[in-house]
C-alpha cells in the first residue's frame, strides 16, 4: 500500500497536505508505515523497530467525514516553550485535551510547562496532541511539532 491509497479518502486539501508532508518527513527519517483500510476509512501508524508509534492517522467516513492526526511527543518537555511559534489552533491542540488521571493504562503522562502553567496530559487513551479540523496555516505548525520531537530523538 502506498500513501496515495489513503490520501484519496480525504476530502479536504489541508488534510491531504498535512498527511502527505508528515508521511514523507517520517519516511525520510527511517520510519515505517503500517496501514490498513478499516470500514470506510483507514488507520496508519508510523514507527521504527525500537520505538512505539510516533504518529498515527485515522480517518472514518461518517456524516462528518472525520480525519485525525495524532503525534506522540515523548520529549515535549524539552520544547514546549516553543509552542508560541505554532498556529493558534495547533498550539491549542497541544495544550488542551484531557489531563492524565493516572489510570494505570499507559503508566506515563506528558509533563511539560508552557507560559508558567504545568501540564500533565495522558499519553495514550485521551487523544492529546490530536490535530483535527486542520487548516492551511496549521500544516507548517504540525510539521514543526513533529520536527521538534524528531530533533530530540536523533
Amino acid at each position: 500500500m502506498d500513501i496515495d491509497d489513503f490520501l484519496q479518502y480525504l476530502q479536504r486539501e489541508s488534510d491531504r497536505k498535512a498527511l502527505s508532508l508528515v508521511h514523507h518527513r517520517l519516511m525520510d527519517n527511517g520510519y515505517k508505515m503500517q496501514a490498513k483500510h478499516k470500514n470506510l476509512g483507514f488507520d496508519i501508524k508510523y514507527s521504527t523497530k525500537s520505538r512505539k508509534p510516533i504518529v498515527a492517522a485515522h480517518y472514518k467516513k461518517n456524516k462528518d467525514s472525520d480525519f485525525e492526526l495524532h503525534v506522540r511527543p515523548l520529549h515535549v518537555a524539552q520544547y514546549a516553550r516553543r509552542f508560541a511559534e505554532l498556529s493558534e489552533h495547533v498550539r491549542n491542540c497541544c495544550l488542551q485535551g484531557r489531563d492524565c488521571v493516572k489510570c494505570g493504562y499507559c503508566g506515563k503522562a506528558y509533563e511539560y510547562e508552557y507560559e508558567g502553567v504545568n501540564y500533565l496530559k495522558c499519553q495514550f487513551i485521551c487523544f492529546n496532541f490530536c490535530f483535527t479540523d486542520i487548516e492551511e496555516q496549521d500544516v507548517d505548525s504540525i510539521l514543526r511539532v513533529l520536527d521538534m520531537e524528531l530533533e530530540q530523538i536523533h
